[in-house]
């Protein structure tokens, strides 16, 4: 009877996962990746030690992931299972999600010709029946930001209906990944009358130093107070061998 009731399972289960596939597509779309660019701001006054940074560009990666958050717990009846009767709730017991919590599980999919439905995995869920453990895909449906079903095994069937739909946010993440390209230029104070800045290139956040050098800006040379350095261009207002002050001008 046991194998029996394994042979059982392992149909059931293999046959929910293949139906599964069938009908949801996983979104690739809640997750993407920009190249972006940052430079030091424009057109005000900034001041900088010897030592420190006047100038930096840098190329990197901005990854925007989109989640469903909710800002009150959740509560649903528990599922159970029995072989002869199929899938049903319990009403007697909750499961209880809290808080803030909901925006972990991030798996998301849509229904195949529906995209205004969306899927979220929730978790499996363990049931004993006849001495076999039997686990099943779980998963929230979102409509307009609120959460409208919870499917347990199979999809448009053994639902549980939320009642009033249950509000969730929908919160766009940005993290700063991946140094593409960057250099920066470094005050270096005042040597042989001249006004000294250091170069450095990095990729990856690795240094190139075939790249790096020291450049001379001799102060009796200087036209209108800007220096420039490749397309940078530095409106100079007040220096000495400690401290600048400047505005990048270009």
């Amino acid at each position: 009877m046991k194998i029996i009731l394994f042979l059982l399972g392992i149909i059931l289960y293999t046959g929910c996962l293949s139906f599964h596939k069938a009908r949801l597509d996983k979104l690739t779309s809640n997750s993407s990746i920009e190249i972006k660019e940052k430079t030091t701001d424009k057109n005000i006054i900034l001041s900088s030690y010897i030592g420190d940074k006047i100038y930096v560009y840098n190329m990197y990666h901005l990854i925007k992931t989109e989640i469903y958050k909710n800002s009150k717990p959740i509560s649903f009846p528990k599922p159970y299972y029995s072989t002869w009767t199929g899938i049903g709730f319990d009403f007697d017991t909750f499961i209880r999600i809290e808080a803030d919590s909901f925006s972990i599980y991030r798996d998301y999919y849509s229904v195949q010709n529906n995209n205004k439905e969306i899927w979220t995995h929730y978790k499996n869920i363990d049931k004993q029946s006849g001495g076999v453990t039997l686990i099943y895909p779980t998963y929230f449906i979102i409509i307009d930001n609120k959460i409208v079903k919870l499917s347990f095994a199979y999809i448009n069937k053994d639902q549980y209906d939320f009642v009033p739909p249950i509000p969730v946010d929908r919160i766009v993440l940005e993290k700063i990944s991946d140094n593409i390209f960057s250099y920066e230029l470094i005050y270096q104070g005042i040597q042989n009358n001249s006004i000294v800045l250091a170069y450095r290139e990095y990729s990856e956040d690795r240094i190139r130093e075939k790249f790096s050098q020291t450049v001379y800006y001799k102060i009796n040379d200087i036209k209108d107070n800007i220096i420039q350095y490749k397309n940078i261009k530095i409106k100079i207002i007040e220096y000495n061998n400690l401290l600048i002050k400047y505005s990048v001008i270009d």
